[in-house]
């Protein structure tokens, strides 16, 4: 089941039931593990007639573990960070995000509720391994920086996954 995410993670295929599987997945935007289910399942179905019910109900089970488990590696491989900063040094930290990450920033003014002062706070997606990269040279620069971060499963767009 690892090997066969790390597979998929990297858009090849192992040949098999994967191959209609990416098919659901480009034309119904199924999960590439359930897309397997699907048909591994009429498979078994159809090899528990042959074999027996309760050959049949252990393909079953065996199914069902590395559906699961496709779909869970794969989440995990795929994962971005959402991440909200804000900072003194919010130019510095634009130019990182920039020219070292390579990666988009949004920037908007907000209204700091305690304080009612106006401070600017940078947006932005990274993968995993930048966000450490990013934390690490924040934390270099302002260690009283605010930094809110949301683990993203899917990222469509420029510098991640296309939008097809």
């Amino acid at each position: 089941s690892i090997g066969l995410a790390i597979l998929f993670n990297q858009n090849a295929s192992s040949g098999g039931t994967d191959i209609a599987a990416r098919i659901l997945y480009k034309y119904h935007s199924l999960d590439l593990g359930k897309g397997l289910f699907i048909i591994d399942f009429f498979i078994v179905v159809a090899a528990a007639f042959t074999f027996g019910i309760e050959k049949g109900l252990y393909a079953l089970l065996g199914v069902i573990m590395y559906s699961f488990t496709i779909d869970y590696i794969i989440a995990g491989i795929d994962t971005s960070h959402h991440v909200t900063i804000i900072t003194r040094e919010s130019e510095r930290v634009r130019e990182f995000i920039i020219n070292e990450l390579d990666r988009g920033v949004t920037i908007y003014t907000a209204l700091g509720g305690y304080d009612r002062q106006e401070r600017p706070v940078l947006i932005s997606i990274v993968k995993r391994r930048e966000y450490i990269k990013l934390r690490d040279y924040i934390r270099s620069l302002d260690p009283y920086a605010f930094i809110s971060v949301q683990t993203t499963h899917k990222v469509l767009g420029e510098g991640f996954a296309p939008l097809d």
